[in-house]
C-alpha cells in the first residue's frame, strides 16, 4: 500500500512540509487501521530534513490508531541514473 503528497495537492517544496507529512501519515494510519493491519513497515522517500517529523507524527497518532511499526525507513533522494562521471573519464 502506498500514498504520495501529490495525492493531497501539495506542489513543489510543500510536498515535504510538516503539514504534508502529518496529513499523509494520518491518512496512511487510518487506511491501515480500517484494513485490520496491526503491524506494518513504513518506508518514506525524499523527506530530507523532515525525517524526524515522520517519527514524531507517528508517535502522536499512536493513541488514536495503535498500529505497531516494525520499522520506519527514511530514504533520501537517489539519483535516477547515478552520478555524473568526472570530465576526464567521460572522454
Amino acid at each position: 500500500m502506498w500514498t504520495s503528497s501529490g495525492r493531497f495537492h501539495f506542489k513543489g517544496r510543500d510536498k515535504t512540509a510538516f503539514m504534508a507529512i502529518i496529513q499523509i501519515s494520518e491518512f496512511f494510519l487510518k487506511k491501515i487501521w480500517r484494513l485490520g493491519i496491526r503491524r506494518a513497515i513504513l518506508k518514506v522517500k525524499n523527506a530530507n530534513r523532515k525525517r524526524f517529523a515522520v517519527r514524531k507524527t507517528i508517535r502522536r497518532l499512536r493513541k488514536r490508531y495503535p498500529v505497531k511499526f516494525v520499522g520506519v525507513f527514511v530514504q533520501l533522494q537517489v539519483a535516477f541514473n547515478g552520478c555524473r562521471r568526472k570530465k576526464k573519464r567521460r572522454k
